[in-house]
Order: C-alpha cells, then structure tokens, then sequence
C-alpha cells in the first residue's frame, strides 16, 4: 500500500496542513461549528488536498458530515483512494 493510501498518513497531512496555518484543532472536532476556517480557507485546503492525494471531490463529498472534522476528510479521501 502506498503511504497515501494509509489513513493514518492522510491523517498526520491534515494535522499538518491545520498547524501550519496556526489552527489547533482535534481530529474529531467540527471546524465549521468552531469557525476554525473560513470559507477561503476551505477552499486553500481542498485545492491542497487535491493536489497532495492526486484526488477530486465532488459536490456530494462535501455535503457529507464527514468533512467537518480532520478523521472525516482523513476518511473520504482514504476511501476514494482505496476505491472503497
């Protein structure tokens, strides 16, 4: 398995991506509720994760209450990698 299949990786890429830009959040936490992003910034890390995991979401993936959260999108984006 690729590393970027691994959810833990895809996870760790996240935290990253989150602490680089200073926002301290927990895996589990909903960043919409906590006004931890604003819509730019929402928009910066979909690009980046496009680009980083060679993916596209789709309208449906970010309806989904999954992508509020790090272990959330960490789980959308191991699934479209693992074709799950």
């Amino acid at each position: 398995m690729k590393k970027d299949q691994n959810f833990q990786y895809i996870q760790n890429v996240l935290k990253k991506w989150f602490i680089d830009k200073k926002k301290i959040i927990d895996l589990e936490e909903d960043f919409f509720k906590k006004n931890v992003l604003d819509s730019l910034e929402v928009i910066t890390l979909v690009e980046f994760l496009e680009i980083k995991f060679n993916i596209k979401f789709n309208h449906q993936e970010f309806q989904k209450k999954d992508f509020k959260s790090i272990s959330g999108i960490a789980k959308i984006i191991f699934n479209k990698k693992n074709e799950i």
